[in-house]
């Protein structure tokens, strides 16, 4: 019995290993409000990916609207060289986004939320 126990404890440090590696991989570039106030005042770019019509019921100032679903195409839109903060309603589109990015080249930072968003532009605002 006592031989069981030490094998048990390691089996669930290895699951909690590799859910906490799921969880970074799922996310990504997440990055806190700080981080992303500090990139916004440095110039990065602030993209909001929700739809149009999401977008125009209310977003970050200062943020360009460039819906998820149409990121591939419209990737020429995203300037090249900076860094972009990018958030959605819930942060699955956020972090989809950031994915495709950062895989397109771009240094790409997910902020997940629109009210996180909001609280980063002010945060950058203040420190400015």
């Amino acid at each position: 019995m006592d031989g069981v126990t030490p094998t048990l404890v390691m089996a669930f440090m290895m699951l909690g290993t590799a859910v906490l590696w799921a969880i970074g991989r799922t996310y990504g570039a997440k990055v806190g409000n700080r981080v992303a106030a500090d990139l916004l005042r440095g110039g990065a770019t602030l993209l909001d990916v929700r739809t149009a019509q999401e977008f125009a019921s209310g977003h970050a100032p200062g943020a360009k609207n460039v819906p998820v679903g149409e990121l591939t195409a419209r990737m020429t839109e995203v300037p090249p060289g900076v860094p972009v903060v990018v958030y959605c309603r819930s942060g699955a589109r956020a972090s989809a986004a950031a994915k495709a990015l950062r895989a397109a080249g771009y240094s790409a930072h997910n902020v997940f939320t629109l009210s996180r968003a909001r609280d980063v532009v002010a945060a950058a605002k203040e420190g400015a």
